[in-house]
């Protein structure tokens, strides 16, 4: 496990979301996410299943994985997602990814990652991608 036992929470995941997103962190040789139960979501229109919600531990090479996942998302499938900080102790801090989150003129998936970086605490650590 990472020494920095900050964490991610992310609300609102379809459970495809959750499935993609466990294999992009699984692809790192990590696997810190956990599934929480979340009886106050549930989906918006008759018909749409639960949204889940999973917390991830986070590392360098985690964030990255993170990262990628979020840029291979379609526009429409992130819009409601929340993301919460969670440092090691218990302090929370919400926040949204949107394009206007991140630089202009980076790959998209370099500017999200260091947006991540910078949210979560990691600031900009070189040579970890």
């Amino acid at each position: 496990m990472p020494e920095n036992l900050t964490q991610l929470r992310v609300d609102g995941l379809t459970s495809l979301q959750l499935a993609e997103l466990r294999a992009a962190v699984a692809a790192t040789g990590s696997d810190y996410v956990t599934t929480l139960q979340n009886p106050n979501l549930s989906g918006g229109k008759v018909g749409e299943p639960a949204l889940l919600s999973a917390v991830i531990t986070l590392g360098p090479s985690v964030i990255s994985a993170v990262a990628l996942w979020i840029a291979k998302q379609r526009k429409g499938r992130t819009q409601n997602l929340k993301y919460t900080r969670i440092d090691p102790y218990g302090v929370s801090e919400s926040f949204e990814i949107n394009e206007s989150s991140y630089s202009e003129g980076e790959s998209r998936v370099a500017a999200i990652q260091t947006f991540l970086q910078r949210k979560l605490g990691y600031g900009d650590t070189p040579g970890q991608s």
